[in-house]
């Protein structure tokens, strides 16, 4: 008989009570009947009897003590599912193999008595999709990463190669390619993750960008100033220049109009007014012509 027959073993338990019972209360004249060894049998079965229940006791307390080992490391799982984040790689990792190895150890349990752990392996199962579905979201997080990084140093890239093709001409073009490289560099900052990413080569080349398109406005605010000062200088002591002297005028006047012609490449901010002066400068020139 084994310790998973819990009917036979009560059957077995009954039967031999009753025997017990019978041969209590067994009556005969017979002085030389001896139910001694008929007494030691029943002691030997109910030894027996009561090793077997000894042994399902202990097995039972064994489920017992397992269930409730379950019931612990699963709140301990959950519990420690609830603090993951996509950042605690090792830790979900650890976590994971805890889990498997759990999941694992309770589908090759066994013991003669009947047991259903079927609601353990659920809320196991369950803790597994959660690991399952952290990992994907990481994966996910890292994809978008990998895009946005990809992304950023393509822009990057491209706004350095416009900065070192531009010249000084255009503010326009200056200022809309400065907004670019400052949405860009904005884009960058405002970026977060919970995982680590790295922008440094989008923002090197974006520095880059932005250094050349300084250089180039110095350039341009230098070259105008230039063409201010020795067009605007044109008129200076054009009293005292006598009025036969039509040479001066006309290589003045042609000194002028290079100026002019230079001036004509620039557009945007800070033309303007220059335009204007030489423009004056210009008129001045040519009514002290008239008067020749």
């Amino acid at each position: 008989m084994k310790i998973g027959d819990a009917s036979g073993l009560q059957q077995a338990r009954n039967l031999q009570l009753d025997l017990e019972s019978r041969f209590r209360n067994f009556k005969t004249p017979l002085t030389s009947y001896n139910l001694n060894d008929w007494q030691d049998e029943l002691a030997s079965i109910d030894t027996a009897l009561d090793n077997l229940y000894s042994q399902r006791d202990a097995e039972q307390k064994r489920l017992d003590d397992y269930r409730k080992g379950l019931t612990t490391d699963i709140d301990s799982y959950n519990k420690q599912l609830r603090g993951l984040t996509i950042a605690d790689l090792d830790k979900i990792n650890s976590l994971n193999d805890l889990i498997d190895s759990r999941t694992a150890e309770v589908n090759r349990f066994e013991s003669p008595l009947s047991f259903d752990f079927g609601r353990y392996l659920t809320e196991l199962n369950s803790a597994d999709r959660s690991i399952d579905s952290l990992l994907a979201k990481r994966e996910d997080e890292l994809a978008r990463i990998k895009s946005a990084q990809e992304r950023a140093l393509s822009n990057a890239e491209d706004y350095l190669a416009t900065a070192n093709n531009m010249d000084v001409y255009s503010r326009a073009s200056l200022d809309d390619i400065n907004r670019r490289l400052t949405l860009g560099e904005r884009e960058l900052q405002g970026f977060t993750s919970a995982l680590p990413f790295d922008f440094s080569g989008s923002q090197s080349a974006i520095d880059a960008a932005q250094a050349r398109i300084a250089e180039l406005l110095a350039q341009r605010e230098t070259n105008l100033a230039n063409i201010k000062q020795t067009g605007g200088a044109l008129d200076d002591d054009i009293a005292n220049i006598p009025l036969y002297d039509e040479s001066t005028y006309n290589d003045r006047l042609r000194q002028l109009q290079e100026q002019l012609s230079s001036l004509n490449q620039y557009s945007g901010a800070g033309v303007s007014p220059i335009n204007s002066e030489l423009n004056t400068v210009k008129s001045a020139l040519e009514a002290r012509l008239r008067e020749l």
